[in-house]
């Protein structure tokens, strides 16, 4: 549970960085986005 939190920050930090909202994507959306950036 603790690995998928810490997974999740980290994507989120990454589509912030990217200049995107993470909160305007869902779980398996912001996934794809960070596999692709």
């Amino acid at each position: 549970m603790n690995e998928e939190k810490e997974r999740q920050k980290e994507i989120k930090e990454k589509l912030e960085s990217e200049g995107l909202d993470p909160d305007e994507f869902d779980e398996d959306e912001r996934e794809e986005l960070a596999d692709l950036l």
